[in-house]
């Protein structure tokens, strides 16, 4: 299927949960290079799924959201649970992506594997990260589901922690 035969709104995404997806500085050096010489010009987003990568990435994701943004894309973040599960520096990264003016959505990953059927709203385990603190972020909260029957628990989660979600990604396609 190619990018011309998607629906809605299109997005490049990068990084994932191993280590083909982890991120460093070159790979966003690579991402920006690529933005700029208008690599994604199907695209109307970029979403990074950041759950692995090199500690010390915070400035050099703020700047590539910026570039991104200054380039026309909308911004799209996910992690694992409440934060990045292979990123020694979790709680500073998340912190960052929570005041970044450069991100329009924020989607915690409340699956481990597409699977499941509830919702897991655990914490990233090796990380302080909390789901009050979500309600913080200048972006809009949009909760990655396994299916849209499990929205309705994202949403009253996430109310009682003082978050809004303003929708939800679904990961199973049917």
């Amino acid at each position: 299927m190619g990018v011309n035969s998607l629906q809605g709104t299109k997005y490049v995404t990068f990084g994932g949960g191993n280590s083909l997806g982890s991120f460093t500085a070159s790979l966003l050096t690579s991402i920006n290079n690529a933005i700029s010489a208008g690599t994604f010009a199907a695209y109307q987003g970029i979403a990074y799924d950041v759950e692995s990568g090199d500690s010390g990435l915070e400035d050099a994701f703020e700047a590539s959201f910026q570039l991104a943004k200054s380039n026309g894309f909308q911004v799209l973040v996910t992690v694992s649970h409440s934060a990045p599960y292979g990123i020694s520096d979790a709680q500073t990264l998340m912190t960052s992506f929570f005041t970044s003016a450069y991100i329009d959505f924020l989607s915690p990953q409340l699956y481990t594997s597409g699977d499941k059927t509830a919702n897991n709203h655990q914490t990233t385990s090796g990380t302080t990260v909390t789901w009050d603190q979500c309600a913080s972020a200048k972006a809009l909260a949009i909760p990655s589901i396994v299916s849209t029957s499990l929205y309705s628990d994202a949403e009253t989660a996430f109310a009682t922690y003082g978050v809004n979600t303003a929708g939800y990604i679904r990961w199973n396609a049917s």
